[in-house]
């Protein structure tokens, strides 16, 4: 799933600091009123207008056990 645009973004918060409510702003911008709610809080509470990550990095699950593969590896190179 796509993240919305940051144009959708802004309207949401720029409508809804003019005093709309929540139903108004999500009808006519045609997206959910949780999804608008969720955009006016992340904004009131830090300020941030932009999208959150999405996924990340995640590290391997054999990372930890790095030294210990290649020392086998070294013993027995096929």
């Amino acid at each position: 799933m796509r993240a919305y645009s940051q144009d959708i973004r802004d309207r949401v918060i720029a409508a809804k600091s003019e005093g709309l409510g929540t139903s108004d702003v999500a009808g006519a911008l045609r997206v959910s009123r949780r999804y608008a709610d969720r955009v006016w809080e992340r904004y009131q509470q830090s300020g941030n207008r932009t999208v959150l990550q999405i996924g990340g990095y995640r590290a391997p699950r054999l990372e930890k056990h790095e030294a210990l593969l290649r020392q086998w590896v070294e013993r027995e190179p096929d």
